[in-house]
Parts: C-alpha cells; sequence; structure tokens
C-alpha cells in the first residue's frame, strides 16, 4: 500500500496556513496591509514620515522623525472576513460559509528619545495569518460530522534603537522575539466517488494509492503506521481527518519561537521630501509542535457507520516561518496641512511557502506530510495621503494593491490568502496636544479563485477596523 497520504484540501489546506497573532485572516497574502493605525489609514504607508511606534512594524528609523521626547501608542483591531467555499457539481455544488467572521487583534508599543543622538522603545505586535470555521454539516466535514477549521498566529515582541547620524539621516534596527501557534481541524475522503481510484484532494491520491499521481503533495508512513493505515482502509473506513486544535484565541495547539530582526533609513532631501526604506529578515523560528497526545489521525466510515478509530500522538510544523520583505517610499509634506506618500512593498513568500511539510508521531510511529504550495513572491503598492482639516482634525485615505499569489491548483478554503486589493480610510483627532485618538477602516475587495484540481471554489472579502490612543511625552 502507498506510503503516503496527499488531498487537494488537505494540501491546500495546510499549506495556506500560516501566521496571526490572534487568530486568522489574510491581506497581502497573510501579512495585514497596515501596521499601525495611522498607516492602515493611509494603504499601510509607513517608509517615510513619523507612523508612530508602528515604526518598529515597519520601518524603525522612522521613530527618528517623532517631534516628541517618548510616546505611547495603544490599538485594538477587529478583523472581520467573509469567506464561502463552494463545492464542485460532483460533490453537490452546496456552498458553506466560513463561521470565523471576527477576530480581535491588540497591540502596544513605547518608544523614548534618549538623547538627541539616540531612541529606542519596546512593542508587541501582531504579525498576520489566516483561517477559517465550517460547520459540521456543511461539505467540508467529509461526512464526519465534525468542525473543518484552521487558525494560524504569528506575534512579535520588539525592541527598535534608532540612531541620528544628523538632521537628515536616521538609520534604526530591531531585534523581534517571534512566537506562533496553529490549529487545524480537517477531513478528506479516501478514494474519490468511484472505489479504487485517487483523484487530486483524497487521501489516496496524497498516500500514492491505486495510481494516485500526488497532485497535491506527497506523505510518507513508516511500516508499523502504513500497516495500521491500510487495514482500517480495507475495513471500510473511507475518510480522515487531521486534528490539533485548542480553545485559546491567542495561539493553537501547535506552538514555535524565534527571532527575526529590521534594519532601516530615513533621508529628509529637502524640508517637504523625506524617503526612507528598510529590510526585514526571514524569521528563524523552532519546528512548531503540539504536546504529546494533543493531536490525531481520525478515520470514520462515514457510510457504514463503523465507530471512529483514533491514532493519537503529536503533530510538528517542520521549519514554518515568516518571509524576508525589502520595502522602500517616499513621502512629501508642501504645507502644513497636507501629506502625500507611497510605498512599494516586495514579500519573499516563494522562499517560505513553497511546500508545507508536517510530521506526524504516534506510538513510536510516524508520518511525514509534505503539501505543495508554490506561493510566488508578491509587490505590494501603497498609496496614501492625509490632509489637517483642522488643529485637532486630520483625514486619511489610501490604496494597497496586490495581486493574489497563490496558484489556483493549491487554493483551500481553509486557507484562503487570496486577497489583493484594498480600499482604506481613516481620521486622527488630537484630544489635547498630547492626548490623540485615530480610527482606520481597509475594505479587501472581493477575490475568486477555484482549484483546478478539485473544482472547489472560494470568494473572500475582508474589512478591518482599528482604533487607536496615543499619549505624547
Amino acid at each position: 500500500m502507498g506510503v503516503s497520504f496527499k488531498r487537494s484540501l488537505l494540501a491546500v489546506s495546510v499549506a495556506g496556513a500560516l501566521c496571526a497573532t490572534t487568530s486568522a485572516y489574510a491581506t497581502n497574502a497573510m501579512q495585514l496591509e497596515g501596521y499601525g493605525v495611522e498607516a492602515s489609514a493611509m494603504g499601510g504607508v509607513s517608509q517615510a514620515y513619523d507612523n508612530g511606534t508602528a515604526a518598529m512594524m515597519n520601518n524603525p528609523a522612522t521613530i527618528g522623525l517623532m517631534e516628541s521626547a517618548g510616546r505611547l501608542d495603544v490599538a485594538v483591531g477587529n478583523l472581520r472576513p467573509d469567506v464561502t467555499a463552494t463545492a464542485p457539481a460532483a460533490m453537490g455544488g452546496s456552498s458553506a460559509d466560513s463561521d470565523a467572521t471576527s477576530f480581535i487583534m491588540p497591540a502596544i508599543g513605547f518608544v523614548h528619545k534618549v538623547n538627541d543622538k539616540f531612541s529606542m522603545g519596546v512593542g508587541v505586535f501582531s504579525q498576520g495569518g489566516m483561517g477559517t470555521e465550517y460547520s459540521g454539516s456543511t461539505f467540508m466535514s467529509m461526512g464526519t460530522g465534525e468542525t473543518s477549521r484552521s487558525e494560524v498566529s504569528v506575534g512579535r515582541l520588539i525592541v527598535p534603537l534608532n540612531f541620528a547620524v544628523n538632521d537628515k539621516f536616521n538609520i534604526g534596527g530591531s531585534v523581534d522575539m517571534v512566537w506562533g501557534g496553529m490549529d487545524i481541524q480537517m477531513a478528506m475522503p479516501v478514494f474519490g466517488p468511484t472505489p479504487g481510484t485517487a483523484p487530486p484532494g483524497t487521501f489516496a491520491d496524497l498516500a500514492g494509492i491505486a495510481g494516485g499521481q500526488q497532485v497535491m503533495g506527497t506523505a510518507t508512513m513508516t511500516p508499523g503506521l502504513q500497516q495500521g493505515v491500510g487495514q482500517l482502509i480495507q475495513a471500510g473506513y473511507d475518510t480522515v481527518r487531521i486534528n490539533f486544535s485548542n480553545d485559546n484565541d491567542y495561539t493553537g495547539a501547535a506552538k514555535g519561537y524565534g527571532l527575526a530582526g529590521k534594519i532601516g533609513f530615513t533621508y529628509k532631501i529637502n524640508p517637504t521630501l523625506n524617503i526612507g526604506g528598510s529590510y526585514h529578515t526571514k524569521t528563524h523560528m523552532s519546528d512548531w509542535e503540539t504536546d504529546d497526545g494533543a493531536a490525531s489521525m481520525e478515520f470514520y466510515d462515514v457510510d457504514g457507520g463503523a465507530p471512529t478509530q483514533v491514532m493519537s500522538g503529536k503533530m510538528v510544523i517542520n521549519n514554518f516561518q515568516w518571509p524576508a520583505q525589502w520595502a522602500a517610499g517616499v513621502a512629501y509634506q508642501p504645507g502644513g496641512k497636507w501629506m502625500l506618500a507611497a510605498d512599494v512593498k516586495y514579500i519573499q513568500w516563494k522562499d517560505v511557502m513553497e511546500n508545507f511539510s508536517m510530521t506526524f508521531e504516534s506510538n513510536g510511529q510516524s508520518a511525514d506530510m509534505t503539501l505543495y504550495q508554490d506561493w510566488k513572491n508578491q509587490t505590494v503598492l501603497e498609496l496614501g495621503g492625509a490632509y489637517r482639516v483642522s488643529e485637532k482634525v486630520a483625514l486619511r485615505a489610501g490604496l494597497n494593491l496586490s495581486d493574489n499569489i497563490i496558484p489556483d491548483s493549491y487554493v483551500n478554503p481553509l486557507f484562503p490568502a487570496i486577497t489583493g486589493n484594498h480600499v482604506t480610510a481613516g481620521v486622527g483627532w488630537n484630544i489635547t496636544k498630547k492626548d490623540i485618538m485615530d480610527f482606520s477602516g481597509s475594505y479587501a475587495l472581493k477575490e475568486e479563485a477555484t482549484n483546478s484540481n478539485t473544482g472547489v471554489a472560494v470568494s473572500m472579502s475582508q474589512v478591518t477596523l482599528q482604533v487607536g490612543y496615543s499619549r505624547l511625552f
């Protein structure tokens, strides 16, 4: 019998999974379109002007543009994705709406100017991610009656430092402690509608059983586990479910930790024009692991009704990283009321999302699963502007433009990171000279994609709302 397993829903399912400090969502693939309420209101643009303590997530050198001696920012965001999966006609053509429709995302940052040359601080920010949840009554459960869901979260504890070389040139950097968590509950049929066949998206396809071509991925099992799985299939068990999940909204059952860093600069060309740029390193995180016994492979006989068979063990997500990013931007402030800004970002998804690999370990046996992803690198154009109506009120708006980078052959309704273009707006309110409230809203335009292997279609749009309070010192 074949040594592995693969499926279109599983393969792409896990495949899409990545990172979010508070649950799951997607904007520029798995990355937020903007960090900080002010930047989010202007399409995410942030490389060449003072955007508060969010600088430590964007370009740490913009800390040097801060006019006050210190600043504390506290913000909270509400991510509201709208995701629908539709089965092909061969599977009944029914639709399933994701019940994961609201996620809370907190952030806090503090920066202090030590002297005329040095500024430093500390902050905790959500990085990004994605995920969904489908009822057990939908086609996504593959007849098991169990929930299908994914949730991936990545957060950062950041220590930034900026050095003002002179009154025009700043160099900044940060050291980031990164952590991540992941939950996955997903089912796949063993075979397709015709017994003995192995169409894309089934367990047999991934395992290479019955002539499967392993279009979605590959897997290998140790002999003991392979024998046990084979006996279950021969006994009539027709659906497999991968299950590792907890009830925590801020971390998953599988956890990993590591480090990353950033470096950036700003340069004042003249009193009205700034340029800036930054480089974010790829993360160096440990494998993400569940506790022993916290993961399982579950086998269902959905046709015959035999008791569910459960293999309990541990799941390891192998070498799951956040990508490197390059960014450059310009900010033009012709007068006291207007600011126009633009950034270009290049996110190197291909380096970290070519494949998704996980290992299930149970009683000394294991199964290594590789799910093909083949994500492309992503170029993001950010355009933003602000207009100060009065000393107390500023209006902001922007665009965040990018393309879906997931090939149609691997699009998965559990991880629909397909959104591209966003429209953003917001307002800033100076309550006093030292107390500021900021509000932003972003709408990710509806995107649709159909998996060319399974025929399952996904549509997604998203609204993101943020509010923040700033205290200047």
